[in-house]
C-alpha cells in the first residue's frame, strides 16, 4: 500500500502536497477541516492484529503534517480503526469516533490532547451540533449528544435503523 493525505488544488488537480503516513499499511480514511484549514484524519491500520500505530493525523495551517500519539493502551483499544472526524465550528475541538472499539475521542484540535474517552457502542458518524457538542450515530441505532461537560454520551433517540460511519 502506498497511502497518503494529498492536498490538491480543487481548480486545477494539481498536487501541492503530499503527506505519508509512518506506516505503509496505514490508510488515510476519514477526515474533516476546521474553519482555520486544519486537518484532522483518521487511520484504518491494515496490518497485524499485535502491531500498535498512531490512528490520528493531523496536518496544521503552516502545511506542517504530525500523527497524534496516544497512551499506548488506548490506542490498542480503538481496535486499528477510526471512523468518523468533526471539527466543532463554536470551540477548539475535535471529536474521532472508533466503532470498532467502541469509543469515542474528544481531542483539543490545536495540540490534540484527550479532552475525553467515552465508550459508545459502535460509534459511527459525527457532526458538531453548533453549540460546542456533537452528535454522534451508532451502529446500533442510536443518536447521541456528546460534549466535553458530559460524563457520558447522552442518548437523544433509538432508532431502528443502523447508522454507518457518514452522518453528514
Amino acid at each position: 500500500m502506498a497511502p497518503a493525505l494529498l492536498l490538491m488544488n480543487r481548480h486545477d488537480g494539481k498536487m501541492l502536497a503530499r503527506h505519508e503516513p509512518s506506516h505503509h499499511q496505514l490508510s488515510c480514511r476519514h477526515l474533516d477541516v476546521a474553519a482555520d484549514g486544519t486537518v484532522i484524519a483518521g487511520y484504518q491500520f491494515e496490518g497485524p492484529e499485535w502491531e500498535s500505530h498512531p490512528l490520528i493525523c493531523r496536518l496544521d495551517t503552516d502545511r506542517r503534517f504530525s500523527e497524534l500519539t496516544l497512551d499506548d493502551e488506548l490506542t490498542a483499544s480503538l481496535n486499528h480503526y477510526i471512523a468518523s472526524v468533526a471539527f466543532s465550528r463554536v470551540s477548539g475541538n475535535v471529536l474521532v469516533t472508533a466503532p470498532r472499539g467502541n469509543r469515542v475521542l474528544l481531542l483539543d484540535a490545536v495540540h490534540g490532547n484527550l479532552v475525553a474517552n467515552l465508550a459508545l457502542p459502535d460509534a459511527a458518524g459525527a457532526r458538531c451540533d453548533g453549540t460546542g457538542g456533537f452528535l454522534v450515530s451508532s451502529g446500533q441505532g442510536g443518536l447521541y449528544r456528546v460534549a466535553p461537560d458530559l460524563a457520558i454520551p447522552e442518548l437523544l433517540a433509538s432508532l431502528e435503523l443502523r447508522w454507518d460511519n457518514h452522518l453528514t
